[in-house]
């Protein structure tokens, strides 16, 4: 009987350790998700930080004909759109994809740049394309 309950007593506390482990994890991850807006805002947030890495490629490979200021204000309206949800996520992916995919290892041309700065705004719905 002893024997019973000795082992009755580490499944308890096996079973309470569970519970606190995976409150832990359970309740600050809930809050995270709430806190970001749910499933979609979870996919903004994760074109954000992409978008940040993108730029910082960018900034270092582009060429010189275009100014690092061009840059700048070209990320932060896409920033900007996307913190505002007014932009379109799967051609955004696509482009920032093909950007990745194309630069890994190489600089952009001239022609090639202006392409991509052309296509980061054609992502941005406009007042006209939301009536």
């Amino acid at each position: 009987m002893a024997k019973k309950n000795k082992f009755l007593g580490c499944y308890r506390r096996v079973l309470i350790f569970l519970l606190v482990v995976v409150t832990i994890i359970l309740v600050p991850s809930g809050y995270i998700y709430q806190r970001s807006g749910g499933g979609s805002g979870l996919r903004y947030w994760m074109a954000g930080h992409t978008i940040n890495v993108v730029e910082g490629h960018f900034l270092n490979n582009h060429p010189d004909s275009l100014s690092v200021d061009q840059i700048r204000n070209q990320f932060d309206l896409i920033r900007e759109a996307s913190s505002q949800r007014e932009i379109d996520l799967k051609q955004l992916y696509q482009i920032l994809d093909s950007y990745q995919r194309r630069f890994q290892n190489t600089r952009p041309s001239i022609d090639q740049a202006n392409q991509f700065m052309r296509d980061l705004g054609l992502t941005v719905f406009s007042d006209e394309s939301i009536r």
